[in-house]
């Protein structure tokens, strides 16, 4: 980008349409573009719940806002002019429900006593799980998992506004399945 974006004179006075404090109006912008302005306040209530995490994700771009922000443009730039809007919406649930921040696992552990609490998104908002440590010598634990939690069909389905059914997850998981002992790469 050139300066005059950057500069922090008049008119700008230092933003940008880039600045982490316009994503929520992108991704509004975005969504009405596509005809699914009725679904930015169900998308955005899906994303505070991942508020705060970006300051424990290693790379900029998989920030759960940016990452989000970043693909509904890739789908403005490819959208069609007659849509259908279900299966684009279900398309781009599809899409969020495999972006790399929901890789991330947390968890709250005792060192000693052992105890893990783990973090669900779809069960708990970031910063509540945060403000809810467990002991005053727990540490806050974070990495990326082989898994994404909770599985990319409940993801769909919260996105989609429907019921998480086990039984139709083709990969057999419950939302409990994916708790981090059982996934190998737990980081505890």
């Amino acid at each position: 980008m050139n300066d005059e974006n950057h500069s922090t004179d008049w008119p700008k006075f230092g933003r940008d349409v880039l600045d982490s404090q316009h994503i929520p109006f992108a991704i509004a912008g975005h969504l009405a573009e596509l005809g699914l302005e009725t679904w930015t306040h169900h998308l955005l209530t899906f994303l505070s719940r991942y508020d705060g995490l970006e300051s424990r994700i290693e790379h900029p771009q998989d920030v759960p806002l940016v990452a989000v922000r970043d693909l509904l443009a890739q789908f403005t730039m490819y959208r069609q002019a007659v849509v259908d809007i279900n299966r684009l919406k279900q398309s781009i649930a599809q899409r969020i429900s495999r972006l790399a921040f929901v890789y991330c696992r947390v968890s709250w552990v005792n060192p000693s006593t052992q105890e893990y609490r783990y973090w669900n998104p779809l069960r708990e908002k970031w910063l509540d799980f945060v403000d809810d440590k467990m002991t005053l010598n727990s540490e806050l634990r974070t990495w990326s998992a082989h898994r994404p939690n909770p599985p990319p069909m409940a993801i769909e389905c919260y996105l989609m506004g429907r019921a998480f059914d086990p039984a139709t997850d083709p990969h057999g998981h419950a939302p409990e399945d994916l708790e981090p002992e059982n996934d190998s790469d737990n980081g505890v």
